[in-house]
């Protein structure tokens, strides 16, 4: 492991498991800590590959698998200059890749190890801690519930624009940074039309938007709401448009999401939008008014998701036969 937060968020009480930082991707640091740690297989997830690392558990014919691969071409290991990384990859005990275009992709690339898994994060949503959520479920008082997930200021202006056509739904924020001034940027933006969930008791605002300030809480929000704008697609940056499909919300994000591969398949299934300017979110939420048309396009969502499931026990079934 070598993110900070990945280090820091994951959670393993057992006697027999080693929670660690990788050392950096040098020879000699790979040589030093394989020899060190003589492990019978190597796991890999997505495209966070360490060549030399690779390369030296190649040499000892130490199995390696990699899991929810998404290999494209415009990535550096299929340009010119790469070729000895491609190599790496294709020495690979096993590719297992999200979907059938990207072991195509790698066929036509001469890769023989790939098959398709999917990918984890379907089998990860829904799977939720309880939280006391009494005080949101007052809030929202049988409204219809639209909330703005993981948002960013270009999410937040576009509700505030559009809010004289939804002022009777119940509007949850959920910054991605809920640091004191972005939440007093949200509160600016909103006019001060709002209240913290922290502060909820003290409310005296006749319908005021609710501005989440702790964390942790927004998997289970999405389960009270019907509508989610979720945030980072403005930016190329989308968080996770999953939890929401797989609670039975309709999903909206920015039209910037080319690289995250669920969304462009949620919006071909019509269980997602993409929205542009306040033009386009007007008009869906227009549409989405219409409760038979809202519930189509959740039913629609949700399927997408659990069509999805599955890929944890692959994983699992080739891992076994790789040890």
């Amino acid at each position: 492991m070598f993110s900070p937060s990945g280090f820091l968020n994951t959670t393993i009480d057992h006697k027999r498991i080693i929670k660690h930082y990788l050392p950096l991707d040098t020879p000699s640091n790979a040589q030093k800590f394989i020899q060190l740690t003589n492990p019978c297989i190597a796991i890999f997830a997505k495209y966070d590959f360490w060549f030399n690392y690779l390369l030296e558990l190649q040499k000892k014919s130490i199995p390696t698998i990699v899991f929810s691969a998404n290999l494209k071409s415009n990535q550096l290991y299929f340009k010119k200059g790469f070729k000895w990384q491609k190599k790496i990859l294709q020495n690979f005990s096993k590719i297992l890749v999200i979907n059938k275009n990207v072991q195509q992709y790698l066929k036509n690339e001469g890769f023989t190890n790939s098959l398709v898994c999917g990918d984890t994060r379907f089998d990860q949503v829904g799977i939720n801690s309880e939280a006391n959520l009494s005080d949101i479920i007052e809030f929202i008082n049988n409204r219809t519930c639209i909330v703005i997930g993981s948002s960013w200021n270009r999410e937040e202006k576009l509700i505030q624009k559009v809010y004289p056509e939804i002022s009777g739904f119940a509007i949850i924020v959920a910054p991605h940074n809920i640091s004191e001034n972005r939440i007093l940027e949200i509160e600016k933006t909103f006019q001060n039309n709002t209240i913290r969930l922290s502060k909820i008791k003290e409310n005296n605002k006749s319908n005021p938007i609710l501005i989440i300030d702790s964390i942790g809480l927004l998997s289970q929000i999405y389960q009270l709401s019907d509508i989610a704008l979720v945030g980072g697609g403005f930016s190329g940056k989308l968080h996770n448009i999953l939890e929401p499909a797989a609670t039975n919300n309709v999903v909206l994000f920015g039209h910037n999401y080319n690289n995250y591969p669920e969304a462009e398949e949620l919006i071909s299934k019509k269980g997602a939008f993409s929205i542009n300017k306040e033009k386009d979110l007007a008009t869906l939420l227009e549409i989405i008014k219409d409760v038979n048309q809202m519930k189509c396009y959740k039913e629609k969502a949700l399927d997408y998701v659990i069509k999805n499931k599955g890929a944890t026990k692959i994983i699992l079934n080739e891992i076994k036969k790789l040890i």
